[in-house]
């Protein structure tokens, strides 16, 4: 999964403004600036991650998960109490066979999830951090998204249980809501100040718009950036570029590149001013 962050300048008008603001030295400390935003924003997104695989992957080697120290509602009460006490929104304990044995709160417990690629890289024995999703089971048992008017959305984050032998034993997995994503925007924005007109957009690698309003994630902006491929292999950088109308943009793009161990999920961060 790409992940485009579209920043947007507004009080940019004016034929002569345009003609003279954007020279060569301009662009190369604007380009600058708009690389270091990219980059802060899926360092943030990456870190970020990477502290909610650890954490499930220091909960997955708790041994009251598997050995017979808790009751079913005391295992029950200490999902609950690890969620209350992190960024997760469910936490789930799956048995061998993918079904939801305990959960926070008891929400879904016995829903078969055998299929789900998170049960699946459990039985070959690897953590796992997912794409974006919508929250088909748990959307009726949780408030709507904080940042948009889209489907509550969550990714899993999960590792393998292991018993007393080294067995597999089934699977920690735990949902973080979208609305993460657009808490780290909106940090990054705050510092800005409003007077730079600064707006951020979240796309996927597909162009479907995963966080931002409505007027620009309808428009066609999300062209304008590398998907990846030739790009992605020539690093991070900025560009002037254009979209499918011949508006000509100045943009810089940030790649992930993992964190703390953590291999990182292909993101793509972004961010442009009109010329």
């Amino acid at each position: 999964m790409y992940i485009w962050l579209l920043l947007t300048a507004s009080g940019i008008a004016g034929g002569l403004v345009i003609q003279f603001l954007f020279d060569e030295q301009v662009i190369s400390a604007r380009g600058t600036l708009f690389l270091h935003i990219a980059e802060s924003m899926v360092n943030q997104l990456d870190r970020d991650m990477a502290a909610r695989l650890n954490e499930i992957t220091m909960h997955a080697g708790d041994e009251r998960l598997t050995r017979d120290l808790l009751s079913p509602e005391q295992r029950r009460e200490l999902l609950t109490r690890w969620r209350d006490n992190s960024a997760f929104a469910w936490i789930g304990l799956l048995d061998r066979n993918g079904k939801i044995a305990i959960a926070s709160d008891g929400l879904l417990e016995g829903a078969d999830v055998s299929k789900r690629d998170y049960f699946l890289a459990g039985l070959r024995g690897e953590a796992y951090a997912g794409d974006v999703h919508e929250a088909h089971l748990l959307a009726q048992h949780m408030a709507p998204p904080r940042h948009d008017s889209l489907p509550l959305r969550f990714v899993d984050v999960a590792h393998p249980i292991l018993d007393e032998e080294g067995a597999f034993a089934g699977v920690l997995v735990a949902h973080i809501s979208w609305d993460w994503a657009g808490d780290v925007r909106n940090g990054l924005l705050q510092p800005l100040g409003n007077a730079r007109g600064l707006e951020v957009i979240l796309f996927s690698s597909e162009g479907k718009p995963l966080i931002g309003p409505d007027s620009v994630m309808a428009s066609s902006q999300q062209e304008i950036f590398p998907r990846g491929g030739k790009e992605r292999a020539e690093g991070d950088g900025y560009q002037l570029t254009h979209d499918e109308n011949g508006q000509e943009y100045l943009a810089g793009f940030a790649f992930s590149k993992g964190v703390m161990g953590f291999p990182g999920m292909c993101w793509f961060s972004g961010n442009m001013t009109t010329v």
